[in-house]
C-alpha cells in the first residue's frame, strides 16, 4: 500500500491478492480506491469468486483471476485491463 500510495500514477495495474497478511483484500481496495478511484485492479485468489470477491468485483475491481493460473491467462486479463477505458 505505502507503495501504491506514494507513485498512484506510475502503475497501471495492480494484482491483489484477496487473503493477504496484515490486511484482506476487501480493504485494500478501498485504499486503493481512496488513492485513485480510476485504478485498475485485478482480483486473484485460490479460490473461486466468492462473496466477498463479488462484492469487490462490484465496487470497481476490473477483472478476477482464479489461482493456480499460468503466464498466458495473466497476460490475457493484463492485456484486457489495461485496454479498456
Amino acid at each position: 500500500m505505502e507503495i501504491y500510495q506514494e507513485n498512484p500514477d506510475r502503475i497501471d495495474v495492480v494484482i491483489l491478492g484477496m487473503i493477504m497478511p496484515g490486511m484482506g483484500g476487501g480493504k485494500a481496495f478501498d485504499l486503493i480506491q481512496s488513492v485513485n478511484p480510476k485504478a485498475k485492479v485485478i482480483l486473484s485468489s485460490g479460490f473461486s469468486l466468492n462473496v466477498e470477491a463479488k462484492e469487490i468485483m462490484n465496487r470497481g475491481a476490473r477483472a478476477f483471476l482464479q489461482k493456480p493460473f499460468v503466464i498466458d491467462d495473466l497476460s490475457k486479463v493484463i492485456g484486457e485491463v489495461l485496454e479498456a477505458p
